[in-house]
């Protein structure tokens, strides 16, 4: 099978003509048809209305509209998460450093000064 080919099957409706080319085996078992079409019912084993495809198509676009809303979800969720730890730390951290100045002997005036400065 050449690229060629290849492209062709990707990006056409796959007829017998395409599957051919690309020397697969033609069969079809569902076929999409208007109201009028006529066809022979023994090569076909379900027949789908445009009715029935739309809504197919719609109920798989919202179970994914739910997915990317949970995955939106959790990321925000995640990052409150890491937002309040980096807080927490950053003042456990700065309480640490108040002690060991309050340690070394520097006053309370002195430490509120560095603070507001």
């Amino acid at each position: 099978m050449k690229q060629n080919d290849c492209i062709d099957l990707i990006f056409s409706n796959i007829t017998a003509h395409t599957w051919q080319k690309a020397k697969g085996f033609y069969q079809p078992t569902t076929l999409l048809v208007g109201e009028n079409y006529k066809y022979h019912k023994q090569d076909i084993n379900s027949k789908i209305s445009i009715n029935e495809q739309k809504k197919n198509a719609y109920n798989f676009v919202n179970s994914l509209m739910s997915i990317f809303a949970l995955i939106i979800v959790f990321g925000a969720l995640l990052i409150i998460i890491v937002l309040y730890n980096l807080g927490s730390l950053s003042f456990v951290e700065r309480m640490r450093d108040y002690a060991t100045l309050r340690v070394l002997g520097i006053h309370k005036k002195k430490i509120t000064h560095i603070n507001t400065h």
